[in-house]
């Protein structure tokens, strides 16, 4: 399915009927065969010459004529404009329905339900694949095709059962990618989109990622801009990823790392290091002055990296840069480098020593 052939044929058209004014303009009315070309190549382009057998061959003069009378041009490409202008804010229209899905699924706190809501005659879904093992021991599901086609009763009852089962929607993301206002196969409107879904279920303890795309079969009656529902959608391509077993990393903390100036777009420079030396690294964000001092098991403690901070710099980092196995920091600023040395428990107490550059 080509949902992209109509905007494309616009597009070329529109660009050939602009080289055409800009020819005319330049010669001041005069009108070259070569323009004639040109202007079929556009009409076959946008779709009103597909009958390529009953074209022949026509022996024409290179020579400077008069314009035809009855062709204007601009107003070809006023129209040429006005189409593509409506041909993307229809399929905007239609667009609307799933950003109206997304908004009520991130203020929801039961996700999946949002979805019990949807309204449609059938889905193709397909079946999945016999699950094989990839790195970090995630398993991944292709989806085969199918015949079987899901009535809105069994999509809800299989909503119900997967909530049932301790399964939660995380996120999800939308694309619309792809639009065609009427499409032979199904005589109807057709929308392409991707998605990808994140779900967990608590125990035994499981997260998923679901990622592919589908089409949307519209109704084609319309009124007042409202599209008139969705007839059937066809998922025609999808990957399960999933895996068992508590996640790999856990949520520890959470700090605003936003500048106190907030006309400054800088991020914090940010390093992970053991100041203290009691082999548990610390987070150090020194470009707003803090360390996320680590207390182990997870557990930190907020404070001042540099007693005399700096107001801005560009870049700064942690290393020994005097020679005596202690940590310093070297940041570097618009008139050159200030070093702060270290005291070997992660403190950098002293006034900086600068180096103009």
């Amino acid at each position: 399915m080509d949902l992209k052939r109509q905007k494309s044929k616009i597009s070329i058209s529109r660009f050939l009927f602009d080289v055409l004014c800009h020819l005319r303009r330049m010669k001041s009315g005069s009108f070259l065969a070569q323009d004639v070309g040109l202007l079929c190549l556009a009409l076959l382009v946008s779709g009103c010459g597909d009958n390529l057998e009953k074209i022949e061959s026509v022996n024409v003069s290179l020579a400077p004529q008069k314009a035809p009378e009855g062709i204007d041009f601009e107003s070809q490409r006023e129209i040429l404009e006005s189409a593509s202008l409506a041909g993307e804010m229809l399929a905007e229209s239609y667009g609307q329905w799933m950003e109206a899905i997304w908004d009520d699924v991130k203020a929801s706190k039961d996700k999946l339900g949002v979805f019990s809501k949807l309204e449609f005659t059938s889905m193709q879904w397909g079946q999945w694949s016999d699950q094989r093992r990839i790195d970090h021991d995630i398993g991944l599901h292709d989806l085969q095709p199918s015949s079987k086609k899901w009535m809105l009763d069994e999509w809800r009852s299989w909503l119900e059962e997967i909530k049932s089962a301790g399964i939660e929607l995380e996120q999800m993301q939308w694309r619309h990618v792809g639009f065609m206002a009427h499409d032979d196969r199904y005589s109807s409107p057709v929308s392409e989109f991707t998605f990808e879904f994140h779900a967990k279920r608590g125990e035994p303890a499981t997260r998923w990622i679901l990622r592919g795309g589908m089409d949307v079969i519209w109704y084609s009656g319309r009124k007042s801009n409202v599209f008139a529902g969705v007839k059937h959608i066809e998922v025609t391509e999808a990957t399960l990823l999933q895996r068992d077993g508590p996640p790999p990393f856990e949520h520890v903390v959470a700090a605003d790392v936003s500048p106190a100036d907030q006309d400054l777009v800088l991020e914090p420079n940010l390093q992970v290091l053991d100041l203290d030396g009691d082999f548990e690294p610390e987070i150090i964000l020194s470009r707003i002055n803090r360390v996320f001092w680590n207390q182990g098991s997870g557990r930190f403690r907020t404070g001042s990296l540099l007693e005399f901070p700096l107001a801005q710099f560009h870049q700064g980092i942690v290393a020994d840069f005097s020679g005596n196995a202690l940590l310093d920091f070297l940041a570097v600023t618009t008139e050159g480098l200030a070093l702060y040395e270290g005291d070997g428990k992660g403190a950098f107490a002293k006034a900086p020593r600068r180096q103009d550059l």
